[in-house]
């Protein structure tokens, strides 16, 4: 619970790094916007453009401030579920993080291992069954209490002139109860091979885990490589329409499009750093051993 706890604390924190980042991206988008809203007023008074892409440009201002309002209160969000995990008390101050980027793990081959401490506890809990079917075996077996006495009988103390003492065994097996004490062996047979089973099953399960999380990783890799070059051409993209829009040769919707789509991008690249870095955490914890 403590290992899972501390997960939870690993992708809270995570998701905040998120929160910031998003907001940051807007930030600039929006001043990139509003930048573009400007020149397209400017090209309006000159009578170079319809009003149409003035409102468009508008539209775009509006959209970005009002994700930019949900950004910010995702950080609230996101700050007081990170404060309750940690057990702290409900307030209106956030925490501040470091920005966001992609932790490569030094501990490539990580397996499933036997001391992992659900592992070891379902081991002795094993154990115990086959404790309880030893002692419930025993039942069949007679039992032999050894006694002894000695008696110092004497005017003196210590000069033992008269004394006495008793030595014995008692044999006792009891006959009548052979199948009450079957039953109780087949019953704890009946919970060590259970728990065994829950055992191995549980084993099975959290291997298919490790490797779909190991999965799961690769694949989180790919997505952000292939963002990564996403990024790249969105924003050659943006440059090439940029100067296009300057000299007249691209439509104002072009232009609010090509701008969407790049920091669209470069939101989505911090998206898929996000999911790896808490698959990453979600590994270890798979993996840890204490």
């Amino acid at each position: 619970a403590k290992e899972y706890i501390e997960f939870e604390v690993r992708k809270a924190y995570t998701q905040l790094q998120m929160s910031y980042q998003a907001r940051n991206i807007l930030h600039k988008s929006l001043a990139d916007v509003k930048q573009i809203h400007q020149s397209v007023s400017n090209f309006y008074n000159q009578g170079l453009v319809q009003k149409s892409d003035v409102l468009n440009a508008q539209v775009q201002v509006n959209t970005i401030e009002t994700a930019l309002a949900k950004a910010e209160s995702n950080i609230q969000n996101a700050s007081d579920g990170l404060r309750l995990l940690i057990g702290l008390e409900t307030s209106s101050d956030v925490y501040t993080t470091d920005s966001l980027s992609q932790e490569i793990s030094l501990f490539q081959d990580r397996e499933l291992s036997s001391y992992r401490s659900d592992i070891m506890a379902l081991n002795k809990a094993v154990d115990a069954t086959n404790m309880m079917v030893k002692s419930s075996k025993m039942a069949f077996l007679p039992r032999i209490n050894a006694f002894g006495s000695y008696s110092l009988n004497d005017s003196k103390a210590f000069k033992f002139g008269n004394d006495s003492y008793l030595v014995g065994i008692n044999l006792s097996w009891t006959i009548f109860s052979g199948n009450q004490n079957r039953s109780k062996m087949k019953s704890a047979q009946f919970q060590r091979d259970k728990m065994q089973e829950e055992l191995n099953l549980h084993i099975k399960k959290e291997e298919l885990e490790l490797n779909k999380t190991k999965r799961d990783l690769n694949d989180s890799q790919i997505e952000i490589n292939k963002q990564k070059a996403s990024v790249e051409q969105a924003d050659e993209a943006l440059r090439i329409l940029s100067n296009r829009h300057r000299e007249g040769l691209a439509s104002t919707t072009d232009l609010l499009m090509a701008q969407a789509q790049f920091f669209q991008q470069k939101l989505m690249l911090s998206q898929s750093i996000m999911s790896y870095n808490i698959t990453d955490a979600y590994l270890n914890f798979l993996s840890k051993t204490k």
